[in-house]
């Protein structure tokens, strides 16, 4: 724009009545001019802060030319293509910032925004100790962007404790490499399918603010005020009496209807796994998922819910019954096998897959523990012959966290890399909905009249 404004106005340039042809390999440039041309209205923000004692004095200017009869066009250029009249101006550029020639006419009508005005700065790394200069602050370059980079990275938590338990949990797993995957486990706020009850709930989960009877009884306040008015003297679950929690009411509760949504809530997932390694090259071979009825396993495509005996034939029927993996896959065995498929199976690859939710924070606890879960399928597999068994651990969290390490998992079982992010995050959205299902089914029986909830009222003033 400082070159547009010397070819107005400088007359060694171009005269008044001569036309004149502007070339510029800035599109910012023109797209301002002709802002400030036609809608000077909507030069806002950084425009008026940066460009604006340049923009009107190349309008105006423009303006007067059009209005005598004499054009002014400006042209878009491509910049470093070979261009000879760009290149050439491009290192007299260069040449002019680099040194400063006499007789050099730089005056414009451009002025420092800054000059003589408050303007917000952020401190930089300073250069010594003490108070800071000017040098050890940088000016926003804008109101907007500029202002909200500059002023995020230390007001983005709020007033929240950093130094609570929660919080330094948080931090410790969000710093860990394989970790929560940091754009999928939130995608949860940038959906509209999301109701933003059960964003705040799902927020709460994840640091420690669920209402449960452990902080009612921690903080002496009545759990179920509208039926109680003392304090809770007790802090266990008001359906099945264990010890109340947020990770109880999203995991370990043993009412039936809970247990029943946190079997619901693996199954599907068990099953939107399965049906997208069908889909990669692993479809199709013998496959077994322990996810909902017979009728819903063969629906979802798998041969068969239980291990047949001919896969582990030392091993007696009721122990057998007992290996249940939640996904377990026979390479290049196919689903109807005959004798001979059966006699060279073992030869094969064993893929085992088992899902497991806990919680968010605590994701190589719950790993460590389904590492555990079928040692005795391996060691079975391994005593029948079978040398090639490779496990699969798939973590979620139960407030929707989706770590780093499935998206691998997820593309050793056939899935290409867009496959497997797309899976990820249905399996997010899937943890945050069965979260609100959880919860809105624990609100609804602990209201019931015969929940267990235990309180006492609270003394008067006066009472001993």
């Amino acid at each position: 724009m400082l070159l547009s404004y010397h070819a107005l106005h400088d007359p060694r340039c171009c005269s008044p009545g001569e036309p004149l042809d502007i070339f510029t390999d800035s599109q910012v440039a023109i797209q301002l001019v002709s802002k400030a041309i036609y809608r000077p209205h909507g030069l806002t923000g950084a425009d008026i802060c940066l460009h604006l004692p340049l923009l009107l004095p190349i309008a105006h200017m423009m303006l007067e030319r059009a209005a005598r009869g004499v054009p002014t066009r400006i042209f878009k250029v491509k910049s470093h293509c070979g261009i000879h009249g760009n290149e050439e101006a491009d290192a007299l550029a260069k040449e002019a910032a680099r040194t400063s020639p006499e007789g050099l006419d730089a005056t414009t009508p451009y002025e420092n925004p800054f000059d003589g005005k408050w303007w917000p700065a952020t401190a930089v790394a300073p250069t010594a100790p003490g108070p800071l200069d000017n040098s050890d602050v940088r000016t926003v370059s804008n109101l907007k962007s500029g202002l909200k980079e500059a002023v995020r990275p230390t007001t983005k938590k709020g007033f929240s404790n950093q130094n609570s338990v929660y919080a330094q949990a948080w931090a410790e797993t969000t710093m860990d490499p394989e970790g929560p995957h940091p754009t999928i486990s939130n995608a949860m706020w940038n959906s509209s399918k999301v109701p933003y009850a059960t964003l705040v709930q799902t927020l709460k989960s994840r640091y420690g603010c669920l209402w449960n009877a452990k902080l009612a009884h921690r903080f002496k306040r009545p759990y179920l005020p509208h039926r109680v008015h003392g304090h809770a003297i007790s802090a266990a679950c008001p359906l099945c009496s264990g010890s109340d929690s947020i990770g109880h009411i999203l995991g370990e509760c043993a009412h039936p209807i809970l247990k029943a949504l946190h079997i619901r809530r693996h199954d599907e997932a068990v099953r939107m796994i399965f049906k997208a390694v069908q889909k990669g090259f692993l479809g199709g071979n013998f496959s077994i998922m322990d996810a909902g009825t017979s009728d819903t396993v063969q629906v979802a495509g798998a041969t068969t819910k239980r291990i047949p005996p001919w896969v582990l034939p030392h091993v007696p029927t009721d122990e057998l019954h007992r290996m249940r993996p939640d996904i377990m896959i026979l390479d290049s065995v196919p689903q109807q096998p005959t004798d001979v498929d059966i006699a060279c199976a073992h030869h094969r690859t064993v893929h085992l897959v088992e899902v497991g939710y806990g919680p968010d924070t605590r994701w190589k606890e719950t790993l460590e523990k389904k590492k555990q879960q079928h040692q005795r399928l391996k060691e079975a597999l391994a005593q029948a012959g079978w040398t090639n068994v490779v496990e699969h651990i798939i973590v979620l969290g139960r407030s929707g966290c989706v770590y780093r390490n499935a998206q691998t998992i997820l593309e050793q079982l056939g899935l290409t890399s867009a496959q497997a992010l797309k899976l990820m995050h249905k399996l997010h959205f899937h943890a945050v909905a069965s979260l609100r299902d959880i919860v809105k089914a624990r609100r609804s029986l602990e209201r019931l009249p015969h929940s267990s909830t235990t309180a006492r009222r609270a003394p008067r003033q006066g009472m001993g």
